[in-house]
């Protein structure tokens, strides 16, 4: 009697993005395919403390590919997020008074580049990977990590899907039964409110020794201080003028889920030109940048206000951040604001690689 086809495992994969996916993963499952495979390290030490054979995309690139991928990208990448705001300023209403903010360019311009080179590696690694190891079949065990930036879960189930469909491969999404009770997550939940407590009080404490017998000289503007302080904590500031962003603590620094796009909330997206259409993934990241800042705009413009009016208030002349505001969020967009206002903004470096990665050119503030 012929085997199987459904039931042989070769050419059948498992595709496992976390260690808490893998750890949904039964025994069963596992033995219907060939390997798991994955991008994550974690999930390969995983693998192996269950004797599970797993294959690691990052084995599907050259050693110098992620280097020269990113530089290859940098600048196109750079010239789309401008093109971005330069074509919704045109569709948007403009302060006479003040140039409209580059909220492509501030917000993604760094992570986001970092993100959108990782999307196209991960895209190139996963199509080496089915067609040399001829896999068939490729089921997905769990969801994706959200990106740096904008990316979501369901964009990287989109590629994965896409490369699969290229290549003919049939892709499913295996359905765990192994989740977590509700109650384990709850506690993981009153752990996370406990540890932003903690670090609330803990920011509370450094600016009330940082501004402890500080004397105040009329005429002087003063320093706006942006949270979290890492190395700024440390300026000689007890004698100077001093105030600090955000002034609603960890709050105003929150993360909102992000919804689903309305055309009455977002400008029209403007037609990508043949040069930018070229770049792989693009219309892919483009969407998943205006759902990402349709979420986070609104939170954006409010730090603005609060910014200008704090401003106006302390007659800042200076800022200072002791860690890169990197990431897309409000203090991204204030430090914006504050040097689009002739307001000097100072940096300390904290972290970046510096001398293991070429990325110095990246750090675009």
């Amino acid at each position: 009697m012929a085997p199987d086809a459904a039931a042989d495992p070769r050419g059948r994969a498992l595709f496992v993005p976390t260690v808490a996916a893998a750890r949904t993963v039964s025994d069963e499952t596992t033995a219907g395919v060939d390997h798991w495979v994955t991008f994550n390290l974690c999930v390969v030490a995983e693998s192996e403390a269950r004797g599970v054979s797993c294959v690691d995309l990052h084995g599907y690139l050259e050693e110098a590919e992620p280097r020269e991928n990113l530089g290859r990208l940098r600048l196109p990448f750079l010239r789309l997020l401008l093109a971005l705001d330069e074509a919704e300023a045109s569709t948007r209403e403009s302060e006479p008074a003040e140039p409209p903010l580059t909220w492509h360019f501030s917000f993604y311009r760094y992570l986001g580049l970092l993100e959108y080179a990782g999307i196209v590696l991960f895209d190139r690694a996963v199509r080496r990977y089915l067609d040399e190891r001829s896999i068939r079949h490729l089921q997905l065990a769990g969801a994706f990590t959200p990106g740096l930036a904008a990316l979501t879960d369901a964009d990287y189930r989109r590629v994965l899907a896409a490369a699969c469909g290229t290549l003919g491969v049939d892709f499913s999404v295996h359905v765990t039964t192994g989740e977590q009770p509700t109650a384990a997550r709850r506690r993981s939940a009153t752990v996370r409110q406990a540890r932003a407590l903690a670090g609330s009080v803990r920011q509370l404490m450094r600016r009330r020794r940082m501004t402890r017998g500080r004397t105040r000289r009329p005429g002087t503007g003063s320093t706006l201080l942006i949270e979290p302080f890492y190395e700024a904590a440390y300026l000689p500031v007890a004698s100077a003028r001093v105030c600090v962003w955000p002034v609603g603590g960890p709050v105003s620094r929150s993360t909102p889920t992000r919804p689903v796009p309305t055309r009455r909330s977002v400008p029209p997206r403007p037609a990508l030109t043949a040069s930018f259409n070229e770049l792989p993934h693009v219309e892919l990241y483009v969407e998943a940048m205006r759902a990402h800042l349709d979420a986070h705009r609104p939170a954006g413009q409010r730090a603005v206000e609060a910014a200008r009016a704090l401003v106006a208030r302390h007659r800042v002349t200076q800022a200072v951040w002791g860690t890169s505001p990197a990431a897309a969020g409000p203090d991204t967009i204030v430090v914006e604001w504050l040097r689009r206002q002739g307001i000097r903004v100072f940096g300390l470096q904290h972290g970046g690689s510096y001398g293991d990665q070429p990325l110095d050119a990246l750090h675009l503030l």
